[in-house]
């Protein structure tokens, strides 16, 4: 698939460094893109209504369900085009396994439905007229060590699965 060079791309995160990785990543491609680089704590963005052609989503699902109710472009909604598309990867776990329970530890008031494929998947098909989602893509079983995955416990499976969807 070719990138529209017409299209505005944003790519955003809640911690600067990891915006800075993914500037650095992509200028080394040398593409000629329209990108935006936020880093920023919550969805609510100083854009345009409309003017997201590309929504990129590299676990901030998650990461905003954790801590807000629901997946995280649902707060986007506002600022995508009549024909967006939505792609990245979701990260998910098996329901009830140890890691869902250590989750549920670090962040008591989370909400139910955060790392669960099913539910993602259902939003993704009641939200988009277009969907590719696959649930069983891959897994890691050491996300390494960090703040991101701290409640991952080694050796249990954390899927990776990408989807790409259109309006």
């Amino acid at each position: 698939m070719d990138l529209n060079p017409d299209a505005l791309y944003i790519i955003c995160d809640k911690f600067e460094p990891v915006v800075a990785m993914y500037k650095q990543l992509i200028e080394k491609l040398g593409l000629k893109l329209n990108i935006l680089y936020i880093a920023a704590g919550s969805h609510h963005l100083p854009l345009k209504r409309g003017c997201v052609d590309y929504y990129i989503d590299y676990d901030s699902s998650n990461e905003f369900a954790i801590l807000q109710g629901s997946f995280a472009v649902k707060q986007m909604e506002e600022y995508l085009s009549d024909h967006a598309a939505y792609v990245g990867v979701f990260t998910h776990l098996k329901p009830g396994c140890g890691s869902m329970e250590q989750l549920f530890k670090e962040y008591p008031g989370a909400w139910q439905f955060t790392f669960n494929s099913y539910r993602f998947e259902q939003c993704l098909n009641e939200e988009w007229h277009e969907v590719e989602y696959d649930p069983k893509f891959g897994f890691v079983t050491d996300s390494g060590w960090g703040e991101s995955f701290s409640y991952h416990i080694r050796g249990e499976k954390l899927w990776l699965s990408p989807f790409f969807c259109r309006k």
